[in-house]
């Protein structure tokens, strides 16, 4: 018994039937890349960073992501480290009013060093995406969060040093892809 040829139009009409959905969701700009940004006056204590971030859309509004960047998460005296941050945020639907403006919330975990400190972040942060169109957008994030300093490989293993509440403003542009 043999086998019947594989027809070329219906292995096409396959591999269309299985790949629309998948076209269908990348026309939905799932992806973002974004520039964070906290300037030291819009922070307490002085604190200030900036990092390159990237957040992933799964549904309904709900995107997991995460950020990696630089600045001034401890004390003054501390100097500027090395962040990241892991991040799970959920996005409104926009305002019916304001048709590119939606509100969204997250909450954040990750870490700081500059080498000699090390500090664990857990903060939170609510906040707007403005939407300048469908592929570029601006976010304003109020961000609060706990940081705990530990000391760093030269001193007691572990021994923390102090723990202190973090009040900020975030700035981002977002580009969907």
């Amino acid at each position: 018994m043999t086998k019947p040829p594989l027809r070329l139009p219906a292995l096409a009409a396959v591999l269309l039937a299985l790949l629309g959905p998948l076209n269908a969701h990348a026309q939905e700009r799932r992806n973002e890349i974004g520039l964070h940004w906290t300037p030291d006056v819009l922070a307490s204590d002085d604190r200030r960073n900036r990092g390159l971030a990237y957040d992933r859309d799964f549904g309904n509004g709900w995107s997991l992501g995460g950020t990696l960047g630089y600045g001034r998460m401890e004390r003054l005296s501390e100097g500027d480290g090395a962040y990241a941050v892991l991040r799970i945020r959920k996005r409104f639907a926009a305002l019916h009013s304001l048709p590119s403006l939606s509100p969204q919330v997250g909450l954040e975990y990750g870490g700081t060093t500059d080498l000699f400190d090390t500090s664990e972040i857990v903060a939170g942060f609510v906040g707007l995406h403005f939407a300048a169109s469908p592929e570029l957008a601006f976010t304003v994030d109020g961000w609060f969060g706990k940081i705990r300093f530990e000391s760093g490989p030269f001193s007691s293993a572990g021994q923390v040093k102090s723990r202190d509440s973090v009040q900020n403003i975030r700035l981002g542009l977002v580009f969907k892809y």
